[in-house]
């Protein structure tokens, strides 16, 4: 707008709160500028005015001494009202409330006079919806950090995660305004791009705002001058450039070759197009037209403008007649739960074990938020892939998109990182068949594993998926195959179910919903890998990948589980994850572990390094490890508790057509002196693989023999040391490990399941394991205890003791109790739901307390077996136990079966999993009963109800009579 000042045709700008005015050195490269401060200095070809832009609250509007005629305006305003009102130093030393907000006066200044204003200020300053730029926006090693107030759209460009040197990337290139003294004039004036003669130091340092936070400013504000002054007429939109190119990149890649020569594909396209750069009358061979593309493609990839390479994601459209998937594949493999994914991954990672070497399992639980949560959104094309997930979310209420796109809205995304150390990673090439990369990422239920391994179905990795609310996992690998110059490799896989959502250019459309995340195919079918240095930049700088940059030293993959939930519970808290999978991984894999051939680590978003975990200091892990370390020397015969015994179980293998094969299985069991009470009755089971198929209960076993136990079964080449030689294997124990890998289904969790596997390779393998388990076993257990039990009279008293029943209560619904002797006036409600769904059993409900208690108070639930007579003969060890406050309010502990409430709780809410009851067939029918035990004191009347076997409280469910199958 024109006006008194300068030339009419140049634009005008205010620039207001600025003594040295260094800003204006740039601002009069493109306009006049007037500068208004109370000691201006004469330092550029700005026009500077000595006035107080500052409104003081006493004298109000019209005395207002601004000395600009208000019948002027100004095309754009750039106003720095002091910042020491909110600056951090002033906090430190001084009051911040001596200080004035100027920001009001800025405000009413661009209202009277400007177009277009920005107003600067620190971070802290109450701005409107400021826009914050930082050093590492643009490259500069410095950070200061300053927000904006635009009247016009500014976005926030991305941050660098590293800063080039003259010695290579480095953190260490940084300074700080603070310290202004480390280093020059001349490098500060440099580094800001302005003139070092006419300014001071410090005020370089510490005062003038950056240069190219200035040309950043003013280039969003040309955008929006030019429109209004009718500059931009007759230009060519390059808005949707980008998506044209797509599309026409993707109909090319299905052109045929006589298209691409004959010069058909040109049309429309001349030297000036903004399409391609060539002439029409050329016939171009098809390798200059995929170069073309190529460039097009790069070009794409680098619109991050930081240099970085960004990632892209593909869905495929539907085909018509092709089958629509109305349920993710990986949906299909495998259950959900927190056990599966923990068994899953430990077991492909021990698989991928280099030669030699440990792989070390580490575990990381990631919360993005803020500036990570964007630019990793940006990086994995969240304006693309978001879409789509809308579109599943709209359909579907089991996988849990929908909640997960809210969380990302509330400004938080959960990851849950699975990384492998000293292993094989994803080698193969892109298109492969039959290879490590292949048959995770490509070919769903294939496997490259040898037969000693522990995987075998091809499924497993599934989990990785199953956990995330948007079925969308990243891979960083290096495959120890590769050279240092290919590797590492990046690329993400997406699992969604079939949608319908526009494309690109608006169209509705139907996709499959498998897709890929990596760089754009040169052929178009499909995103593929990013390699080399790229993939480092990315996954450092833009995925916040934690020590991204050493994944080349050390062959191995990193897994990203984006939007990670548990399918199967909700209400978990990052450090209850962690935990839990430590458990987890301790439970399942000790023998592994504690033998050197797996190492496994977690980290909690709040821990500062992984923590390892240790089977040996888990108290119930003790017997199970004693009686593992000493089986080999161990005799046959159990002397008094505790002791260890060894003993061979014969298992026959049948074969198609041929003599079965003659073997046998190691059966060690530790007698139990009462020094640990969990898991205790059981043995557990293993392969060569060394991963705990099954923890079997025989605890009626126990109570025949008088003497309670814990023991292994070990079979195959689980007999031998884990770094036998294959040679070194008997053949039978060869036949045995194959028997017993072909009998565990895709879960990984039993042998007695019929396995179609192991039916087809091994005829009548499964009824030759229900001998095994539910006759040879328990027969040879029996003989080993009855001579080390102690006195039958004992020992049924004390296990009758330790599960308590009542008669009565209904399966469903509440309990009330309101007088001693029938229950307690602690109690006032005892709601439960039990069920049988599959093979285990599931229990919620609540649990409400007469009062207030008076401190924190403790309950546990156990399920017993009891038979027609209402005899409990057995229990059900407990999978998983959760407990939270009824109203959402308070602290509850559920990390052990014992769950611990806080005294300003006085309602829970539960839930409760049982081991598999599939090892209960032998003992007849049955049914299920509940028995609640409740230490709790009430404020009201500090009556102790104090739980013992002659105490318990009788709350008490039974009446489920479906037999556990």
């Amino acid at each position: 707008m024109s006006s008194e000042y300068g030339d009419p045709d140049r634009p005008t700008i205010l620039h207001c709160f600025a003594d040295a005015g260094t800003e204006s050195e740039i601002l009069s490269e493109f306009g006049d500028v007037i500068r208004v401060s109370i000691d201006p200095k004469d330092t550029n070809e700005s026009d500077p005015i000595r006035a107080d832009a500052y409104l003081h609250p006493e004298n109000g509007v019209k005395d207002w001494g601004f000395p600009i005629k208000q019948d002027r305006s100004f095309d754009l305003g750039l106003f720095h009202p002091v910042c020491s009102k909110w600056a951090s130093t002033t906090s430190i030393t001084g009051d911040p409330d001596s200080h004035e907000n100027m920001i009001p006066s800025a405000r009413q200044i661009a209202k009277e006079y400007c177009d277009h204003y920005i107003i600067e200020n620190v971070p802290k300053a109450p701005l409107r919806n400021p826009t914050k730029l930082n050093g590492r926006m643009f490259g500069l090693p410095i950070e200061y950090e300053r927000g904006f107030e635009t009247s016009f759209r500014v976005p926030e460009p991305p941050r660098q995660g590293s800063l080039l040197t003259n010695t290579g990337i480095s953190d260490t290139a940084e300074t700080s305004s603070f310290y202004f003294s480390e280093r020059s004039k001349e490098w500060w004036a440099a580094t800001k791009a302005y003139d070092p003669q006419p300014y001071a130091k410090q005020h370089l340092a510490k005062n003038a705002i950056p240069g190219p936070y200035i040309h950043y400013l003013i280039r969003a504000w040309l955008v929006v001058y030019e429109e209004e002054q009718g500059i931009s007429e007759g230009r060519v939109d390059y808005s949707d450039y980008d998506v044209e190119m797509k599309t026409k990149r993707r109909d090319d890649a299905n052109r045929n070759l006589d298209e691409f020569t004959d010069g058909s594909m040109w049309q429309g396209c001349s030297a000036t197009s903004r399409h391609f750069p060539v002439s029409l009358t050329t016939r171009w061979p098809r390798c200059y037209v995929e170069i073309l593309k190529y460039q097009q493609i790069k070009s794409r990839r680098c619109e991050s403008g930081r240099g970085i390479p960004s990632m892209i994601s593909y869905f495929r459209t539907r085909v018509e007649g092709e089958r629509r998937m109305g349920k993710a594949v990986t949906d299909v493999a495998l259950d959900r739960k927190l056990e599966q994914f923990v068994r899953e991954t430990a077991q492909n990672s021990a698989d991928a074990a280099l030669e030699g070497e440990t792989p070390h399992l580490i575990y990381r639980y990631v919360q993005l938020e803020g500036d990570e949560l964007e630019d990793f959104l940006e990086a994995i094309d969240w304006d693309n892939l978001q879409p789509h997930l809308e579109a599943v979310a709209e359909e579907d209420d089991e996988i849990g998109v929908r909640s997960m796109l809210d969380r990302i809205n509330r400004g938080k995304l959960p990851l849950l990182v699975v990384e492998d150390r000293n292993a094989e990673g994803l080698g193969g090439e892109e298109f492969s068949k039959e290879t490590n990369y292949a048959s995770l990422l490509q070919d769903f239920g294939s496997s490259t594993k040898d037969e000693d391994e522990g995987g075998v179905h091809g499924v497993g990795a599934s989990v990785l998926w199953g956990f995330s609310a948007f079925k969308t996992s990243l891979f960083f690998t290096n495959p120890a195959e590769w050279s240092d110059d290919e590797s590492p490799r990046l690329v993400g896989r997406i699992d969604l179910p079939y949608h319908e959502c526009p494309d690109q250019d608006g169209n509705q459309q139907e996709w499959q919903g498998d897709g890929w995340i990596g760089a754009e195919d040169d052929q178009g079918r499909r995103a593929v890998s990013i390699t080399g240095k790229e993939a480092t930049e990315i996954a450092t700088d833009q995925l916040h990948v934690e020590a991204a940059d050493e994944r080349s030293d050390s062959p191995g993959t990193t897994a990203v589980v984006i939007g990670f939930r548990e399918p199967s519970r909700s209400r978990r808290s990052p450090a209850k994850v962690v935990e839990r999978i430590g458990e987890l991984a301790a439970r399942y894999y000790w023998p592994l572990i504690v033998e050197g051939g797996l190492k496994v680590s977690v980290e909690g978003p709040n821990d500062d390094e992984p923590n390892e975990v240790h089977p040996e200091d888990v108290d119930w892990l003790t017997p199970f490890i004693e009686a593992y370390d000493q089986y080999e020397a161990a005799d046959d015969e159990l002397d008094e508790a505790p002791d260890v015994a060894t003993t061979e179980v014969p298992v026959t293998i049948p074969h198609n057509g041929d003599q079965p094969t003659d073997g046998e299985v190691t059966l060690a069991v530790r007698s139990e002196d009462g020094d640990y009470d969990k898991f205790k009755n059981q043995v557990a089971m293993f392969r060569g693989a060394r991963h705990v198929v099954k923890y079997r209960q025989y605890g009626y076993t126990a109570r025949t023999a008088g003497q309670e136990f814990h023991g292994l079964l070990l079979a195959g080449h689980a007999r031998y040391s884990s770094d036998v030689n294959k040679n070194d294997v008997a053949e039978s124990d060869a036949t045995v490990e194959d028997f017993f890998r072909k009998a565990e289904p895709e879960a990984h969790n039993t042998w007695e399941q019929e396995v179609s596997k192991l039916e087809n390779n091994y005829p009548g393998g499964h009824e030759e394991i229900t001998t095994l388990i539910e006759d040879r076993v328990p027969s040879t257990l029996e003989n080993l205890l009855i001579d080390a039990g102690t006195d039958e009279t004992e020992s049924m008293e004390s296990v009758g003791g330790q599960f308590p029943y009542f008669s009565g209560g209904p399966s469903h619904g509440p309990t009330k109790r309101n007088s001693p002797g029938g229950g307690s006036s602690i109690v006032e409600n005892v709601s439960r739901k039990l069920s049988h769904l599959g093979d285990q059993y599931e229990c919620t409900g609540t649990i409400d307390l007469a009062g207030q208690p008076a401190d924190q108070w403790e309950f546990e639930i156990k399920i017993g077996v009891v038979d027609a007579g209402g005899n409990q003969f057995d229990t059900i060890a407990l999978d998983d136990v959760s407990a939270r406050p009824a109203d959402g309010v308070g602290v509850v502990d559920d990390s052990d079966t014992r769950v611990v409430v806080g005294e300003d709780v006085a309602s829970v809410e539960y839930d409760i999993l049982s081991v598999s009851t599939r090892d209960l067939t032998s003992i007849g029918d049955g049914k299920a009963r509940l028995n609640f035990e409740i230490d709790a004191t009430l404020e009201e009347d500090s009556w102790l109800l104090s739980i013992s076997p002659l105490t318990s409280i009788r709350i008490t469910t039974t009446g489920n009579r479906s037999s556990p199958s």
